[in-house]
């Protein structure tokens, strides 16, 4: 999870190209969510939160599942929380 200017910069693409063997990665543009926690608006912070989880796929510890996520913006621990959540929910 990460805006979408941190996920389209060049050291974050050549990051992930570094990377690119050993794992597989989904990549979620957060637009709006850094913005919400910036305004304390916990509705909208949980509505988007959900909706980027859901968008990502499945957590969990099987095969193909997401087993780790990175908040990819300095913003996005205020919200670690409700981000948790979320995946639990997933």
């Amino acid at each position: 999870m990460a805006t979408r200017g941190t996920l389209n910069s060049q050291k974050f693409q050549a990051l992930l190209a570094s990377l690119a063997a050993p794992a597989h990665f989904v990549c979620q543009p957060c637009d709006g969510l850094a913005d919400a926690i910036e305004r304390d608006d916990t509705d909208n912070i949980i509505a988007l939160c959900r909706q980027y989880t859901g968008a990502m796929g499945q957590f969990g510890g099987q095969a193909g599942d997401i087993d780790t996520l990175v908040l990819g913006c300095t913003h996005y621990p205020f919200a670690s929380t409700t981000v948790r959540s979320k995946v639990e929910q997933n």
